[in-house]
């Protein structure tokens, strides 16, 4: 080889390698289904869920019930009480793209969820069948082939949303015990009177429960009443059943008041121990009783 053409040969392996060097550096461009299964991790409240045209159209689910996507597994939770968890795949190649939720745990055990998803600027919006056989939705919109009752198209939004009724509820309730005596520094100076004691009785000055321990409420008609009268059921969270728990254990034959916006619409002698359901009866009506439980629920009203 000519002396001339050694340089430039040189030179061109040298170009060679480093051009070689600098594709190996490049990181792999991820593929979609990796890239979408990302965008899905995290802590999903429902904002809103869109029912099948056989139930309310709307339902504001007010961020109590939520998902949790961690890698490809998943948890749905509703009321604080993990309904079932299970498995994640998608199909991002599809139109439109598909998501499968395989049951491995909980209510349907076995079965799979089968849906169809999307992202938007605030989350996720997926649209799921229920367990009961349905066809995979083909749009972002109720359908009447759905049966389950949480099924339909779903609006997921951050763990940090919070609802515009979130600092301030439409209605304020409160749980407060009350002693037979006044106590320094824990009940209120001036005694109330309640409809199931005989005497007088003095409130806490602290609640034990609030809007914030609150799961869900219910207006339930009262047995063997044609449902002319109801009565409200409250479910706790799981945080608050557990303070219930403990606290009425330690107040036993004392009343639990319950407080609307500041005014009493119920008391109850405790003689047992509460769990995460507390019924609340009062002459309120029907209409008050609704109002009420869409209030605390944050409802527009």
């Amino acid at each position: 080889m000519p002396r001339f053409f050694r340089p430039l040969i040189a030179f061109c392996s040298l170009v060679f390698i480093a051009s070689a060097a600098i594709a190996q550096e490049k990181p792999a461009k991820p593929d979609l289904k990796t890239e979408h299964l990302k965008k899905l991790q995290g802590d999903w409240h429902v904002m809103k869920v869109i029912k099948h045209a056989n139930r309310d159209k709307e339902h504001e689910a007010g961020g109590f019930h939520h998902f949790k996507i961690k890698d490809d597994t998943f948890e749905e939770i509703n009321e604080g009480f993990t309904i079932h968890k299970g498995s994640i795949t998608l199909d991002p190649t599809k139109s439109p793209k598909h998501i499968d939720i395989y049951v491995s745990e909980g209510y349907g055990i076995g079965k799979t969820i089968i849906g169809i998803y999307e992202f938007s600027e605030r989350g996720p919006v997926l649209n799921l069948s229920g367990l009961s056989g349905e066809k995979r939705p083909e749009k972002f919109e109720p359908y009447t082939g759905q049966k389950d009752f949480f099924r339909g198209k779903m609006i997921l939004v951050g763990k940090d949303w919070k609802p515009e009724w979130a600092d301030k509820p439409a209605v304020a309730i409160e749980f407060r015990w009350a002693e037979d005596k006044a106590i320094a520094g824990v009940t209120q100076k001036t005694a109330v009177e309640l409809s199931c004691t005989k005497e007088k009785q003095y409130l806490h000055e602290k609640a034990i429960l609030a809007n914030a321990d609150i799961a869900k409420v219910d207006v339930l008609p009262m047995p063997n009443t044609n449902g002319e009268k109801v009565y409200l059921e409250v479910r706790l969270t799981k945080e608050a059943e557990k303070a219930m728990t403990a606290s009425s254990e330690a107040n036993q034959n004392k009343p639990l008041v319950v407080l609307v916006d500041g005014k009493i619409v119920a008391a109850m002698v405790v003689m047992a121990k509460l769990t995460n359901v507390i019924p609340v009866v009062s002459p309120l009506s029907k209409a008050e009783a609704e109002r009420i439980a869409k209030g605390i629920a944050g409802l527009k009203l």
